[in-house]
């Protein structure tokens, strides 16, 4: 049962790390976005956070689900024991950092000045897909010299649109209510947290970690599909009958619930059978 307080301290470290890495690359990347105008334009913090908070939340707590499941499938903690923790802290923190953004965003508003040695003569040529424009005189207007830009990953756009798409509605779910909040992210991680047996089929640590990736990244997919509206109005004439009416605005959530709980009876299962193999080979 060692492993059991080592999981704890995974789970807290994991989560703070990967909300700070990605609230750090977010301000990063409007640095460098604003650095390539001339002139310079500023950042404004608070309204920085604003725009990627929820979109961090949902890849903070999606990452942070399938490490602590991939953890606790490898050192063998019993499911009874691993799933409810998960449960308890991440929602716990995922609440708390939450109660923190909102009390802290009206103090946030500081601009933050990017300096930049970039300048624009008069009589360059600016490109702007297949036009070309000669820059007569710099009337202090702002220009982006798009070119300067890093590469964007089609991959990383996906996984940060779809993270964007669910966090607005995580965010509807907090605005109803502390109540709906936690039962929206409960059964987020009920269904993530059944997917331990997929995540480690492979002996080969990295092979699983770029599995787990992968079911990352189509865990955000079904998730915003099931969102959609024409998915919904066909999930609600087949479960309003038969949910009670507190659990319809839940309708989108309630299908992978359903998937999770036959994978984690698939786990249990399992988990029985190869058990009664060892007491009969003792």
């Amino acid at each position: 049962m060692k492993s059991t307080p080592r999981l704890i301290i995974l789970i807290f470290a994991f989560f703070i790390g990967i909300f700070a890495v990605c609230l750090g690359l977010s301000f990063l990347f409007d640095y460098i976005f604003n650095a390539c105008n001339v002139p310079p334009s500023t950042i404004n913090v608070g309204q920085l956070i604003k725009n990627v908070f929820w979109m961090i939340q949902i890849i903070t707590l999606y990452s942070t689900a399938i490490v602590g499941v991939n953890y606790a499938y490898r050192r063998k903690i019993p499911v009874f024991i691993s799933i409810p923790l998960l449960f308890i802290i991440i929602t716990g923190f995922s609440i708390a950092v939450t109660f923190l953004y909102e009390r802290s965003l009206p103090l946030l508003g500081t601009h933050v000045p990017i300096t930049s040695n970039l300048a624009i003569q008069p009589g360059t040529i600016l490109f702007e897909g297949n036009t070309k424009q000669v820059l007569i005189q710099n009337k202090g207007s702002s220009v982006r010299l798009t070119s300067l830009l890093p590469q964007q990953n089609s991959l990383i756009n996906d996984l940060i649109q779809d993270s964007t798409d669910l966090g607005k509605h995580l965010a509807q779910f907090w605005e109803a209510g502390l109540l709906s909040f936690t039962v929206a992210v409960a059964l987020l991680l009920y269904f993530l947290t059944s997917l331990g047996p997929l995540i480690n089929l492979s002996e080969w640590p990295l092979a699983n970690l770029l599995f787990g990736l992968l079911l990352l990244r189509f865990s955000l997919w079904i998730q915003n599909f099931l969102f959609s509206e024409p998915v919904m109005n066909i999930i609600g004439a087949f479960i309003t009958p038969v949910v009670p009416s507190i659990m319809l605005p839940f309708i989108a959530l309630l299908p992978l619930f359903i998937v999770g709980t036959f994978i984690h009876l698939f786990a249990f299962l399992l988990y029985l059978s190869k058990d009664r193999k060892k007491s009969n080979g003792s």
